[in-house]
């Protein structure tokens, strides 16, 4: 006889289903389907449907009470199980959470450093709206440097411009009262309160430029000058020279803007006292720009295209805007900062993963210890289910108590980690949401990653077989469990890959502080030359000359590593009509090339017997020589558009091309004449007592210009900050390698025990059919130097890419050695071995006959 179809309500069913206990499942539907079937016959399909509604809903609240009751319970009581057995096995645990800890710590601090970067000049007001104007030159670069007209000029012409700002560094020295501070700071439009959002504390943005002597500075500046007096209306006398008024007070801004500076003053002083304000062909300030909310940048760049050309036909040169918010980590034409951030999340990522995997090794090592206990859960009933959510319990718990100790060591840690990677990172920009946010994905991700794979393998075995002594499925020795091998293949992977990346990067690090610029830094000086030392300069100069440890003496408009000021308008015999390109302009005395050795292909210095030289004299470097196409141009006409006219000239000598740019980039055309006006000082010492000499120079200084103090800098440490990012990024990589080695090795030793363990009674035997202590060591340790080769061989060709991808940004580098990936390969060998050597000779020694008695 056949069953009646019956016709359940489909939704109330679901529901049904979904809130029923596993454990009375069948009689529970059963009874509503007999019910139900019943009420059916005798009053209908109606009445049916609409009783068997009624129970389902009456029986939610009963069904979600047993739940939270019961999964309450359950939790305590999987909890109370992850905690002793966290006790009982503290070694396992004690490994377990410090390899957590450890790689979480490492990721939370480089969360937050990402955080910080990724916040960078993002608390302007709509600051997508913001953008620097660049100049592309086509075939001589960009550049970030502009001419002093364009920013009227762009507001004026295209109407998706609403605001420009002008910027020029001011480095000055302040005196109030007897204290004489020196401080940086920017001349500025005064609509640059309009595009950038800098809040005045005290003043009005609108009239704080109204006269020329006006004085902004900062909140930090106001302490430090005047404590807790109003700034208001003080006069501040800076560079000895000219007194301004405070006008106006900046709120403290955030610390993560690529601005720094301490004070502004109005452009207008800058403009006036420039020798070609209205010219387009000088690239020397920073312009910014506002434009139209939702505007178009690419829109924007095609409608300015012809703009540069349009006021010097000869020039071919577009803008381009480069958004604020990008400045700091990306370059306009790619890579940048960027790439760091990207490489060092993935570091992050890697160890936390090697710390989980870690975490699942040492599970899948001490689950043989915890087989009966399994078996004996599923004799009495427990569903798989159950077992994965206890499993899944204990590992998060590893997690997060290692996660509070992450978080406490990295705000310990916090200062150190600030020091090595040159950031400030201030705790105030740290929000609550920032510190949770980051907690919940580091937790969270450390907890799934280190415990999906125990709690899915060790939940699927079967009672009868664990309570037998077999072993666990998928974890037998004999078979080689292609999973377990695969993690520690990953482990030592990412540590070669870390151990060859530190490597490279420290040999192109080395390199680029090795390599000749083509002019000596060593043992060199240079200041800025203010009040008397520069009115009295040749003075100056004699009295240093005379003095002992001093070999030379110049002067530069830019020292030689940091020149910025470039031109367009260049003349020379047979030059094309349709090109003038933008060359660099270096300004210098008499001993300049003397003072930094640099070499001479052809022709001479410039020479104070020879008037002429100071009036008509070009020097020009190789590149500058091959874009004029001419291989002898010494005694050649050459001139430079300035604003009272054309300073007709001629070559006068070429010299070999030197490094006056970091090695990023390739070294740029540079023309160096004689300037009447003196900027910087430059001063070569000799080796044999510096510190005697700098205090003789700082008494001639003081002679001339008492009322300034004496402030240098050297050559060498201009030039090494110059490559900081480099250095710090080869420190980190070092720690970072030093830290996925250990966890490595953790993960190998865990991986040892266990298969040790499983191979207890295997050692037994050959040691009794004859086997010695070197063959059997030789055995153990095959498999995982095969391992430790593997690993080399996924590691060496990623790391070949990924170096390959980071030496692009450098002009000058290094070639990549494949000596290096044999050595990776020796030192991960020589530290597998040291880490699995212990317990292969243990169990090696250990006496035959115990071993198969104990099995």
């Amino acid at each position: 006889m056949s069953k009646k179809r019956i016709h359940h309500p489909v939704i109330a069913r679901w529901l049904l289903t979904r809130f029923r206990s596993r454990s009375n499942h069948e009689s529970l539907i059963g009874d509503f389907d007999e019910i139900f079937m019943q009420i059916q016959e005798k009053q209908g399909k109606l009445k049916g449907r609409g009783w068997y509604w009624i129970q389902v809903m009456k029986s939610i609240p009963v069904f979600v009470n047993n739940s939270i009751n019961g999964g309450t319970a359950m939790f305590i009581n999987y909890m109370k199980i992850a905690l002793r057995n966290l006790i009982r096995y503290k070694s396992f645990s004690t490994i377990n959470i410090f390899g957590l800890s450890v790689s979480m710590a490492c990721a939370f601090l480089i969360y937050l450093w990402i955080q910080d970067e990724i916040d960078y000049d993002r608390f302007h007001k709509d600051p997508v709206s913001i953008h620097r104007v660049m100049i592309d030159t086509k075939n001589y670069g960009i550049w970030n440097t502009t001419p002093i007209p364009l920013g009227p000029a762009l507001e004026n012409e295209f109407p998706d411009i609403i605001n420009f700002a002008r910027i020029q560094i001011f480095n000055g020295v302040f005196r109030i009262g007897e204290n004489i501070y020196r401080e940086r700071g920017y001349y500025i439009d005064p609509e640059f309160f309009e595009v950038f959002s800098y809040p005045l504390l005290s003043g009005d943005a609108g009239s704080v430029f109204n006269q020329l002597n006006s004085l902004v500075i900062t909140e930090e500046m106001a302490k430090k000058y005047f404590g807790d007096e109003d700034p208001i209306g003080k006069t501040v006398n800076i560079n000895n020279r000219d007194d301004f008024v405070v006008k106006g007070v900046l709120k403290a801004s955030p610390g993560n803007s690529h601005f720094k500076f301490s004070f502004l003053v109005p452009f207008e002083i800058f403009r006036r006292s420039d020798r070609e304000p209205d010219s387009f062909r000088r690239y020397q300030i920073l312009t910014y720009i506002r434009t139209e909310q939702g505007s178009n940048v690419n829109d924007i760049e095609q409608k300015t295209a012809n703009f540069l050309k349009n006021r010097n036909p000869e020039v071919n040169a577009e803008l381009r805007l480069h958004p604020v918010t990008k400045i700091h980590l990306y370059n306009i034409n790619g890579g940048g900062l960027i790439t760091y951030l990207y490489v060092f999340s993935i570091i992050a990522i890697a160890i936390v993963v090697l710390a989980s995997i870690n975490s699942i090794n040492m599970s899948t090592a001490r689950s043989f210890s915890r087989a009966k206990e399994i078996g004996i859960r599923k004799i009495n009933g427990a569903f798989r289910s159950d077992l994965a959510k206890q499993f899944l319990g204990e590992h998060l718990l590893y997690s997060f108590l290692a996660l509070g100790i992450a978080i406490a060591a990295s705000f310990i840690l916090l200062p150190v980690f600030r020091d090595l990677i040159g950031a400030d990172i201030p705790l105030e920009n740290i929000s609550y949401m920032d510190i949770l946010k980051g907690s919940l994905i580091i937790g969270g991700l450390t907890g799934l990653i280190s415990s999906v794979y125990p709690a899915y393998f060790l939940s699927s075995v079967r009672p009868l077989r664990l309570m037998k002594g077999g072993c666990i499925p998928g974890l037998k020795s004999d078979k080689r469990s292609l999973s377990k091998n695969a993690l520690v293949v990953f482990q030592f992977a990412v540590s070669v890959f870390l151990v060859i990346s530190t490597i490279f990067i420290s040999k192109q690090v080395g390199m680029i502080k090795a390599k000749n610029l083509g002019f000596n830094k060593d043992n060199i000086i240079y200041f800025i030359l203010r009040g008397n030392t520069g009115r009295q300069y040749e003075s100056f100069r004699a009295e240093l000359m005379n003095r002992q440890g001093v070999e030379n003496v110049t002067i530069v408009s830019e020292p030689p590593i940091e020149i910025s000021r470039v031109k367009t308008g260049w003349k020379w015999d047979g030059k094309p009509a349709d090109i003038d390109p933008p060359m660099p302009h270096l300004m210098v005395g008499y001993d300049f090339f003397e003072t930094f050795e640099i070499e001479f292909l052809q022709g001479r210095p410039f020479s104070r017997d020879l008037p002429s030289d100071a009036g008509e004299g070009y020097i020009i470097n190789e590149t500058a020589m091959r874009i004029i196409g001419d291989i002898n141009p010494v005694g050649k006409s050459f001139a430079m558009n300035k604003r009272e006219g054309w300073k007709e000239g001629r070559i006068i000598g070429v010299v070999k091309d030197f490094h006056f740019e970091s090695l990023h980039s390739e070294i740029k055309p540079l023309v160096i004449d004689i300037y009447p006006e003196v900027y910087f000082s430059c001063v070569k010492l000799n080796n044999r007592d510096i510190d005697r000499t700098l205090n003789s120079i700082s008494s001639v200084w003081n002679e001339f210009e008492p009322n300034l103090p004496f402030s240098y800098t050297f050559m060498e440490d201009y030039f090494y900050r110059m490559y900081e990012s480099e250095d710090k990024t080869r420190n980190i990589m070092k720690y970072f390698m030093i830290i996925a080695v250990i966890i490595s090795c953790l993960g190998l030793f865990s991986l040892t025990s266990f298969s040790i363990e499983q191979r207890r009674k295997e050692v037994g035997i050959r040691k009794v059919l004859g086997a010695d202590v070197s063959g059997i060591i030789r055995l153990i340790s095959a498999e995982f130097m095969l391992l430790i080769v593997i690993a080399n061989g996924i590691a060496w060709p990623l790391t070949f890419i990924s170096i390959r991808f980071w030496l692009r940004d450098f002009a000058y580098k290094i070639g990549i050695d494949l000596n290096v990936f044999f050595i990776a390969l020796v030192i991960s060998v020589f530290i597998a071995s040291l880490t699995i050597l212990f317990q292969v000779v243990k169990a090696s020694m250990e006496n035959p006959v115990d071993i198969i008695r104990h099995e």
